[in-house]
């Protein structure tokens, strides 16, 4: 019977198959690639500019719908004020007009006392600089002479 060499049996550390250095490359690489791939499929809107896909060009929307949903909301509270008891967007009926550079948003509206009733507010807001263009509560017959506007 051979005798165990001691140099065989004693247990040798393993070696890392990989630097840190080097799997923290690769993390790097990789990230950057998938924020590369995001921001041309229009994800990640935030680093478009990084990679040429969000230019600050003349005329080029610069909004995002969701301020133009929030401009709307505070035009709707402006002219409502304390009759105002909640507000739904109607995400069916918000658009953007690529033509006309411009947000065609719908918020359903629940005035208090009227609930009932089938309110909704519609507002055109520029996608270029998120004003209002045109704003306007729509409502059964009638109604406006109900809350008082014109």
């Amino acid at each position: 019977m051979a005798k165990p060499n001691p140099k065989n049996s004693k247990k040798r550390k393993q070696e890392p198959k990989g630097s840190p250095l080097g799997i923290g490359l690769a993390v790097v690489v990789i990230m950057m690639l998938i924020t590369f791939i995001m921001s041309n499929l229009g994800g990640f809107a935030g680093v478009q500019g990084l990679f040429g896909g969000g230019s600050n060009i003349e005329g080029q929307a610069q909004g995002s719908l969701q301020k133009a949903v929030q401009t709307c909301r505070n035009q709707v509270r402006a002219q409502l004020g304390d009759r105002l008891s909640k507000t739904y967007l109607d995400e069916m009926s918000t658009r953007y007009d690529e033509g006309k550079k411009e947000y065609l948003v719908f918020i359903d509206v629940v005035i208090k006392g009227l609930e009932k009733d089938k309110y909704y507010y519609e507002c055109q807001v520029s996608a270029v600089n998120q004003r209002i263009l045109k704003a306007q509560l729509t409502a059964p017959p009638g109604a406006f002479q109900q809350i008082e506007l014109q």
